[in-house]
């Protein structure tokens, strides 16, 4: 089939991005918030290293896997250093620029949904509603409204693009066959670069070739319709060996770092058993978003586990029943399955965490869902089961929620404290909240109305170095010394990695130095830089003991 996008699709192709890109344009005012955002952009020694370098210098400085290679960062996610450190020699390095990068490829995985829907569909009504339902979801909101997720924005946008091309390479012979197939593995090679899910790439496309790659005349003529045939063997060849090739890159640098010889025993058996436990709650979820605010966990947010987990179950076996009956169109379902349950793998993320209800997760289950629904109406209504108008005004009625409850989130996100809030709002409990709340009102010097907040992160998570830390600066801050001290003391202990171990040395410096011991300030001060030897606040407290050392003598 011959992918063009004429008259009415064309113009069913750009209702769509108008009105997607109008749902999410509020983010284009928003700046940086202090989750991540400080590590990855405005506070990232290395990009502010670049931009004093000469412009060639810079960007060199940039993709050097270096500091990667030797433990000093837990990723090395070149594209989208990139990307900001060239909107920081130009435009300058704003969250709205960063936003307005997210949104474009936010539009791009739109427009991709759109054309590998009409590839599988035929039906211009399909790929319009399943490019909706992906654009406008809820699950997009973190990818375009962070801009720590600029990565995930990058890498889903490239790898649809990439399956798009491989989908269009298979119904081809010759030099088309070879120019779509290069360019597909090109952008596979770029959705490597700019996140660690752009491994799913090659997984992608092995799954399109085993569920439904389609038969033309051309490909049938060129003997390629058998399925083991020397050009799908030398694809699959390709595909595989950059993914693995890319997925054993980003467990060295995690390894280097020391991010599994922090991890409690049993893991991965956790984290495993916990996402197949929440998989019924993540369809649940895509179906049905419950929250109008950014989650941790959906636990909170609907407060009946079990309740949802069988509804989830229901919804799984429903979508069963629709693959048994659909016997037709049993490749494109399976295939649509597991291309939403791919960016689920607990594994990919490569953190031991019980975050696992983060909206970006649902990102591409987003798609594989809007193109399902999107087929199965088609299917009912071509059947006759439902007629077109009750259709039309059911997912009609879906979206008009969709848009909603993204407008509604994406305001969450106007400014840290905003959102922070709400997840308060909705998870109370969730010490990360309340510590990030108090980094926040650190930064601005309000240290009495940050110390609460520091203080019941530490009640909900006593052994969390981090929260240590940050409580021992707050009362150093207050020059309660004795209080500080205690707090360091315990961040030294549960110290997980060098930056928290280095952050407790140079409070404990800290202290030291308040009570004019600098003989010992000195000595801590020396940890912590030893540990961090990049940092210009711990190298600027050692200056400082040693020119108060001198002038004691």
């Amino acid at each position: 089939m011959e992918m063009k996008v004429p008259g009415k699709k064309r113009l069913h192709l750009a209702a769509v991005m108008l009105l997607v890109a109008a749902t999410y344009s509020p983010i284009l005012t928003y700046g940086f918030t202090n989750w991540d955002d400080p590590y990855f952009f405005y506070e990232n020694q290395r990009l502010q290293h670049a931009f004093s370098m000469s412009p060639v210098q810079g960007l060199l400085e940039v993709i050097n896997p270096g500091p990667a290679f030797a433990g000093k960062v837990v990723d090395w996610i070149p594209l989208r250093d990139v990307a900001a450190y060239l909107l920081g020699r130009t435009v300058g390095l704003k969250g709205q620029a960063i936003h307005g990068l997210e949104l474009l490829f936010h539009l791009i995985s739109t427009a991709m949904v759109f054309l590998i829907a009409i590839r599988l569909s035929s039906s211009v009504p399909a790929a319009s509603f399943a490019a909706l339902f992906f654009g406008i979801h809820p699950a997009g909101v973190e990818v375009t409204a962070w801009a720590a997720e600029l990565k995930t924005a990058m890498g889903v946008g490239f790898g649809l693009s990439s399956l798009f091309l491989y989908m269009k390479a298979v119904e081809t012979t010759g030099r088309a066959y070879i120019t779509n197939l290069l360019a597909s593995l090109a952008l596979a090679t770029l959705s490597c670069l700019s996140s660690q899910y752009g491994v799913l790439v090659g997984f992608w496309v092995l799954l399109f070739d085993v569920a439904i790659r389609p038969s033309t005349r051309q490909t049938r003529r060129a003997g390629e319709n058998k399925f083991f045939n020397q050009r799908r063997i030398a694809a699959w060849a390709a595909f595989g060996a950059l993914s693995l090739a890319a997925l054993a890159f980003h467990l060295k640098i995690r390894a280097v770092a020391g991010v599994f010889s922090t991890w409690p025993a049993g893991t991965f058996e956790a984290t495993a058993g916990r996402t197949i436990k929440s998989l019924p709650l993540y369809v649940l979820n895509l179906a049905l978003p419950v929250s109008l605010c950014p989650r941790q966990t959906i636990e909170p947010v609907l407060g009946f586990f079990d309740i949802g987990f069988w509804l989830g179950i229901l919804t799984i076996s429903a979508g069963i029943g629709v693959l048994a009956w659909s016997v037709k169109a049993r490749g494109r379902f399976l295939f649509l399955f597991l291309l939403g349950t791919s960016y689920l793998v607990p594994t990919l993320n490569l953190f031991p965490s019980t975050v696992i209800m983060a909206d970006r997760y649902l990102y591409v289950p987003a798609a594989a869902m809007g193109i399902g629904i999107g087929l199965l109406a088609d299917r009912l209504n071509s059947s006759g089961m439902i007629s077109k108008k009750v259709l039309q005004l059911s997912m009609g009625a879906l979206l008009a929620v969709f848009i909603a409850l993204t407008f509604a989130n994406v305001r969450t996100w106007r400014s840290s404290e905003a959102l922070w809030t709400a997840v308060l709002d909705c998870s109370p409990g969730f010490f990360g909240a309340h510590h990030q709340l108090g980094m926040l009102y650190f930064g601005q010097g309000q240290v009495q109305k940050a110390l609460p907040y520091f203080e019941e992160a530490a009640r909900l998570a006593p052994g969390n170095s981090i929260v240590h830390n940050s409580l021992g600066d707050a009362f150093h801050a207050l020059s309660k010394i004795d209080k500080a001290e205690n707090e360091y003391r315990m961040a030294r202990k549960t110290a997980r990695n060098d930056l928290e171990l280095a952050r407790a040395f140079n409070g404990l410096g800290l202290c030291a130095f308040a009570r004019k011991d600098y003989k010992k300030a000195l000595g801590l001060f020396q940890k912590a830089e030893k540990l961090e030897p990049e940092s210009r606040a711990f190298r600027k407290n050692l200056e400082r003991a040693n020119k108060a050392l001198s002038s004691s003598f």
